[in-house]
């Protein structure tokens, strides 16, 4: 998936493929299984996307969730592309990248701070991103 989604919009953009693949009602344990994920963490992204449409005013998509199970419908000028822009700019990838170039960042270890993640959680995305900068020949150095 791409290296700038967090774990997080890596499901819900997984969610959403899956949906759209196919025109008809998709039970929980089916995207369960589809996205390798347990029914539970399935069922609170769902709840999570339900609030993101929502949040994004937009006629394009509507998720339709009952008995018979999530249904997305969308207009025919839909494009994905606008959800995973959405979800990367939410993502911590994201803020870092804009952090590196719009502010002056002390530490990483404060950046995790200030956007409420874990340094563990944070390093992790970190070295993922490093490895990709890398054949860009770009780096992140911890103490420059």
């Amino acid at each position: 998936m791409d290296i700038l989604l967090d774990k997080l919009g890596t499901r819900k953009v997984k969610i959403l493929e899956l949906l759209i693949s196919e025109d008809r009602y998709w039970r929980l344990d089916e995207i369960a299984d589809r996205i390798k994920s347990s029914k539970k963490t399935v069922q609170l992204d769902m709840k999570m996307i339900q609030h993101d449409i929502a949040e994004w005013s937009t006629d394009e998509i509507k998720l339709d969730v009952s008995s018979r199970g999530s249904f997305l419908k969308k207009s025919n000028d839909f494009y994905m592309h606008k959800i995973y822009l959405s979800y990367i700019k939410a993502g911590i990838p994201y803020h870092l990248f804009d952090a590196l170039f719009q502010e002056d960042i002390e530490s990483l270890t404060y950046f995790a701070e200030d956007q409420h993640v874990s340094y563990t959680s944070f390093y992790k995305q970190i070295k993922e991103l490093r490895e990709w900068l890398d054949y860009y020949a770009i780096s992140i150095v911890n103490n420059p």
